[in-house]
């Protein structure tokens, strides 16, 4: 999650692990900031080790086998399918070769996590993790996720890859020193500044008197895919909402939401002849390869009189450039976990009231809080992967304090929700879904693409 004034990260297919700032905003790659194709890798102190021997170790300990990094978390749905992969090919190769999985993240986080995705899949995953690992980001810097490093049996740097090149073909070219083929993956970055507009020339003298703006481009290369919504504090200041490289689904489905609701693909019908452009990605194109063509940044910025209307304008913009589409809400009766009063609701405390902050996120810690904005919270991150819509269907309209040690699973969930007089039950609703057809009006020659300058 980007950090708040008020801000939400939209992951995208491929994740992002951390900025680096780039110079005179050009867009650079940023592994080239760290060891290279060629170099020898310094002794290493691993720390923090699960699913090894020990729970310390020295990277020189592999030697004379093939070590494959794999820079991961456990947010990242591309990392989490390839463990599977992973394990399968370590128990192929054997002692030829040794996957070594690695993240910035905590134990505390890593193996609860690990442990339910095992049973999940019903089989054991035997691949070394490191938890709480700052060195080897520091020795191979990258953005996005998952990330993969290849070191030889000497300890020298083979190959920078993503998941692609994980496959028994290129271990086994990387065993017989042929790694010329392999496609070196490359992270752009490029420096950006949240606090100012998305497109901005200080030459002008008038980056901090934009009045209003709205702005619509294509893909900008080197930002991540994700928006911010930013709420001034001075009544004379704008609010700004930024989205960068995501897709046309994504744009109206935060709009339309208004920070109230927040739609994922569970809670949407797209009736479209052509999804590409709503993040519906053939297996012909990587992720990389889509968003060059189909993803777009948007930027909205309105005085303080106009605050309150900022996604309804964003919704008009949407609708004005991209008329191709009509999109709105239309009444399904669908199954959806409801979250429910039980008999012993009456034991939420809602006496001491405290102001909620970014770290109580973090804690699961939600203080002062409606249960729409509850609800809000695990439908756009919480339970994000939940197969099903999660509504409030309580009923209760004031503000409680909830405090939960995980979202695991749903049976976790409501075993800590009994406390407060809660439960999450499946069951069908009759519910708003964001429905997205083609629009037999549509003139496509009258209409500009993104590319039209």
């Amino acid at each position: 999650m980007m950090k708040k004034i008020t801000a939400l990260s939209v992951l995208a297919l491929l994740c992002l692990n951390f900025c680096v700032n780039a110079q005179e905003n050009k867009a650079v790659d940023v592994i080239k900031r760290g060891l290279q194709i060629g170099q020898m890798v310094p002794e290493v102190k691993l720390t923090n080790l699960y699913n090894y021997k020990s729970t310390t170790a020295n990277l020189s300990d592999f030697k004379g086998r093939l070590v494959i990094l794999d820079f991961w978390a456990t947010w990242c749905q591309p990392c989490v399918a390839m463990i599977p992969q992973m394990d399968s090919l370590q128990k192929v190769f054997g002692n030829k070769i040794q996957f070594i999985s690695t993240t910035y993240q905590t134990a505390n986080e890593v193996i609860p996590f690990l442990k339910k995705f095992e049973k999940q899949q019903g089989r054991h995953f035997s691949i070394p993790v490191l938890t709480d690992q700052k060195e080897l980001n520091a020795l191979f810097p990258h953005v996005y996720l998952p990330h993969y490093v290849w070191i030889d049996g000497e300890g020298k740097v083979i190959a920078i890859t993503d998941h692609k090149e994980i496959n028994a073909k290129s271990i086994q070219e990387a065993l017989l020193r042929q790694t010329s083929s392999f496609q070196k993956k490359a992270d752009m970055q490029v420096a950006y500044d949240p606090r100012l507009p998305l497109v901005a020339s200080s030459d002008l003298g008038a980056v901090n008197k934009i009045y209003y703006q709205s702005l619509l481009t294509g893909f900008i290369d080197g930002l991540h895919s994700g928006y911010n919504t930013r709420y001034t504090i001075k009544s004379d200041l704008p609010r700004k909402v930024t989205f960068t490289n995501i897709s046309i689904e994504t744009l109206f489905s935060v709009a339309m939401g208004e920070q109230i609701r927040y739609f994922r693909r569970n809670q949407m019908i797209v009736e479209l002849k052509d999804t590409l452009a709503f993040g519906r990605v053939p297996k012909s194109l990587t992720y990389k390869e889509w968003r060059k063509t189909n993803a777009f940044c948007y930027e909205l910025i309105v005085p303080n009189n106009l605050r309150l209307d900022v996604f309804k304008i964003m919704t008009e913009d949407l609708r004005r450039v991209f008329s191709q589409y009509i999109v709105g809400f239309e009444k399904r009766k669908v199954k959806c976990l409801v979250l429910t009063k039980t008999a012993d609701f009456g034991k939420i405390d809602i006496s001491k009231l405290v102001p909620v902050s970014p770290d109580d996120n973090k804690l699961k810690k939600f203080a002062n809080v409606t249960f729409t904005k509850f609800i809000y919270h695990c439908n756009s991150f919480y339970m994000q992967h939940s197969k099903l819509p999660v509504i409030d269907g309580t009923g209760y309209l004031g503000k409680v304090n909830i405090e939960l040690t995980g979202f695991e699973n749903v049976n976790k969930i409501n075993l800590e929700l009994a406390k407060y007089g809660l439960a999450f039950v499946e069951k069908e609703a009759e519910i708003d879904m964001l429905v997205f057809r083609d629009n037999p009006l549509y003139v496509a020659n009258k209409t500009p693409s993104k590319d039209e300058k």
